[in-house]
């Protein structure tokens, strides 16, 4: 099947919309015998384009007949169209569509089954709300761009701002493991040094050779008298010890890391707040511009009806999409407080 644009000269019985099966093809002459059986010889380089004709539109189709209709439904088709589309056949016809375009079976058939008088209110709400879309979409755009940035920002802030948090924690789980240090050793700081220096450290508390980094407090243990109850103590808090220690190593890690990771940002903290100001106040700025298409669009959605809005929808470019379905789901939400626009 072949479907021809206009020619750049004359070819008898061949024009734009033509359907054919090529018999002969040569790179100067194509032989076809057309549709309607008629079998016409022309020169191919008098047509701009020559395509695969297995699709024409329902405009196209108007009087044409064929064994089997294959159908792609869309919203822009009304009761006049579906006549068209559907009546082509003499022994079959299957209607296609996507779950996007009708959400059921009963959206689809409203919309094959609208009067067409109803493709005037959509034609105005689709050119006035693709007029406001269009100075939407890019106040939108860069909004979102906008805030890419802030959080970009915000996150360079949060990762120095971390360098004090967890040298707050260190200071914090150093303070507890000199406390902890302090009910178990009589020289807690000289303790808490050979600690320090041997990783196996924690291991080795928890096997009970505490007493390797230090002399316990109290008396200890002989063959001839029992341990004292400083000492007693001292043995119970060994568990704690270990804890903190833990604890005060993975602090000291934290602190390293949010340290190097501070360390590559040129930038200070009062001036990465700075940046974050100015980018809110934008941001503002922006949204407040964005404003009036948007009371625009929702104004034509009121105007014209949720069913017509949403038609203008499909027939609008996927960008403007979003600010469009926001107009919507406003008037809906209106509609639910029964404030009375129609659907």
């Amino acid at each position: 099947m072949t479907n021809l644009s206009r020619a750049k000269g004359q070819a008898t019985g061949v024009k734009n919309g033509t359907l054919a099966t090529l018999e002969r093809v040569k790179p100067d002459r194509f032989v076809a015998r057309l549709d309607d059986g008629r079998r016409v010889a022309f020169d191919p380089r008098q047509y701009d384009r020559i395509a695969h004709g297995y699709a024409v539109t329902i405009h196209k189709s108007q009087g044409a007949t064929v064994d089997r209709t294959y159908v792609l439904a869309d919203s822009l088709m009304n009761r006049n169209a579906s006549y068209v589309a559907l009546t082509r056949h003499r022994e079959g016809v299957q209607v296609y569509t996507d779950r996007q375009t009708f959400a059921d079976r009963d959206q689809l058939d409203r919309s094959l089954s609208r009067a067409p008088s109803k493709d005037l209110a959509r034609d105005y709400a689709a050119a006035a709300i693709e007029r406001h879309a269009a100075r939407l979409a890019p106040l939108a755009d860069q909004v979102r761009s906008l805030r890419g940035q802030s959080q970009e920002i915000a996150g360079v802030a949060a990762t120095i701002e971390d360098v004090s948090t967890t040298a707050s924690q260190l200071s914090d789980a150093r303070a507890t493991l000199d406390k902890a240090a302090a009910r178990v050793y009589a020289e807690p700081s000289k303790a808490l040094e050979r600690l320090a220096a041997n990783p196996r450290a924690p291991e080795r508390l928890w096997v009970g050779q505490a007493a390797a980094y230090g002399q316990l407090n109290g008396r200890a243990p002989s063959r001839f008298r029992q341990p004292d109850l400083a000492h007693q103590a001292a043995t119970a808090s060994v568990p704690a010890l270990r804890n903190a220690l833990d604890d005060y190593h993975q602090a000291g890690r934290a602190a390293a890391r949010a340290q190097a990771l501070a360390s590559t940002i040129r930038e200070s903290l009062p001036e990465l707040r700075a940046q974050l100001v100015l980018l809110s106040r934008t941001i503002q700025r922006v949204e407040q511009a964005m404003k009036g298409p948007e009371k625009a669009i929702e104004a034509i959605v009121s105007e014209v009806g949720l069913q017509a809005a949403k038609l203008a929808l499909a027939a609008l470019p996927r960008a403007y999409h979003l600010p469009v379905e926001l107009a919507i789901r406003a008037a809906e939400r209106v509609l639910d407080l029964g404030l009375g626009l129609g659907r």
